[in-house]
């Protein structure tokens, strides 16, 4: 793995996990539904999400208007909103049917880290009739695609500053690196996702590049934690 490779990884980890240590996001995972409506897949594809649904049988001659909205990670509910994504009304006897928005990849309304949910209005308001989806592919949109290394040995070590040797010695392929996230915080490195920009330190992200550069030159997998 060349050293660019290795930065292109930590960069963009250390910027997210400071986001959510500033942000102290709660990450919600349930959504009251009345199951209306049931989401099969989340896909991307292009430039778009594509989004696969059913509707529940007892539905079937219903005309009411399908809303897709999107929930960001730190929403757990539509509440009183009303900016809903795409509008279905579908055909008499149709239960299957599909929604697409676009992705936005590397904007500041990225829907790469959403969820989606179908809703209903009364009266207008709008209520849930769905279980909330994530994006099942992210990878489609990574920008490295780096086949993942498969070890000749299972045999594994966590190791600190210093224990290259060590690790090499007892012949390990397997080897687990402590990231100490609160330690990028600094100077030297501007990273800009999303329209907004992180100061990273460009010594950390040094040290862990020959570090991890060390293990992978030795035919050492790394699993960063």
């Amino acid at each position: 793995m060349a050293h660019r490779d290795i930065k292109n990884l930590i960069i963009p980890v250390a910027a997210f996990i400071i986001c959510v240590m500033s942000a102290h996001l709660a990450w919600a995972t349930t959504i009251e539904n009345n199951g209306e409506v049931k989401l099969n897949s989340c896909t991307i594809e292009g430039d778009t999400v594509k989004i696969t649904a059913t509707r529940s049988k007892n539905k079937k001659k219903s005309r009411d208007p399908i809303y897709l909205f999107e929930l960001k990670a730190y929403e757990d509910s539509i509440d009183d909103r009303d900016d809903y994504l795409v509008k279905i009304i579908p055909n008499n006897g149709q239960l299957s049917f599909t929604f697409t928005t676009p992705l936005a990849h590397e904007t500041e309304g990225t829907k790469l880290y959403s969820s989606f949910v179908t809703a209903k209005c009364i009266d207008g308001t709008y209520f849930p009739t769905s279980e909330r989806i994530y994006i099942t592919n992210p990878e489609a949109v990574a920008e490295s695609t780096m086949a993942y290394m498969n070890p000749s040995s299972k045999k594994g070590l966590l190791t600190d500053f210093g224990m290259t040797d060590d690790a090499e010695k007892l012949g390990t392929k397997r080897v687990l690196v402590n990231f100490n996230f609160a330690q990028f915080k600094g100077e030297g490195i501007t990273y800009e996702s999303d329209d907004r920009e992180y100061e990273i330190s460009v010594g950390m992200v040094g040290l862990y590049d020959k570090i991890i550069s060390t293990y992978t030159k030795k035919g050492m997998q790394v699993t960063a934690v």
